[in-house]
């Protein structure tokens, strides 16, 4: 069971033994690096979600510097 604090979400450090260290993450704004916030995709009742972003590489570069 991957949701660990019980609280119905699977929290992005609950992720990190199935899927590995979150490295960008997959939320409204991946260039700005902020991981910890709830803007993140929410699925469909089917547990699918679909997620599209055009992200500046410019920008994303510079987090990793």
């Amino acid at each position: 069971m991957q949701d660990v604090n019980h609280d119905d979400f699977i929290d992005l450090p609950e992720t990190e033994a199935v899927s590995g260290t979150t490295m960008v993450p997959f939320d409204d704004a991946p260039q700005e690096m902020n991981i910890p916030h709830d803007d993140y995709p929410v699925a469909d009742k089917y547990g699918h979600y679909e997620y599209d972003k055009d992200v500046p590489l410019k920008d994303l570069q510079a987090k990793f510097k």
